[in-house]
């Protein structure tokens, strides 16, 4: 029964990730002509945070032309692989050691190893199908 908590943990925090409100890329283009390739972009009120040369950053959204991000499409990607995974591994594993306990440690650290390698495989492959999204474009001013 352990083991299955700790595969649902793991499944929680894989499906949190896909869902968080940032991305992990992105492009921010600014009213003044400068562009720059930032890390985890996101949005709240009226700003925009974002890691720029490994500074965490802020900007107000009105000095802002437009934002492209990318990164969703990797995390899903990577979830479903690596949530597939661990279900199926973890499912063997606790039906295998229901009968024989002494395999427990071992085939739930295959079941941990298993899940996150394919995980990450999910993420390279699905980073080759993830395009730029624009995320916020400023809006066009009423006169």
């Amino acid at each position: 029964m352990k083991h299955v908590i700790r595969i649902c943990i793991i499944l929680m925090l894989t499906v949190s990730l896909v869902f968080s409100a940032s991305f992990p890329k992105g492009i921010i283009s600014f009213k003044n002509g400068t562009e720059l390739k930032v890390k985890k972009v996101s949005i709240k009120d009226n700003f925009v945070f974002y890691k720029f040369k490994g500074e965490n950053k802020s900007s107000l959204l009105e000095d802002i032309q437009y934002i492209k991000a990318r990164g969703k499409v990797e995390r899903v990607f990577g979830a479903i692989a690596g949530g597939a995974t661990g279900l199926v591994v973890g499912g063997i594993a606790v039906m295998v050691t229901e009968n024989n306990p002494t395999y427990a440690g071992k085939l739930a650290g295959i079941t941990i190893g298993a899940t996150a390698v394919t995980y990450l495989g999910g993420r390279l492959i699905g980073g080759i199908f993830d395009p730029w999204h624009k995320i916020y474009v400023t809006p066009v001013s009423k006169k």
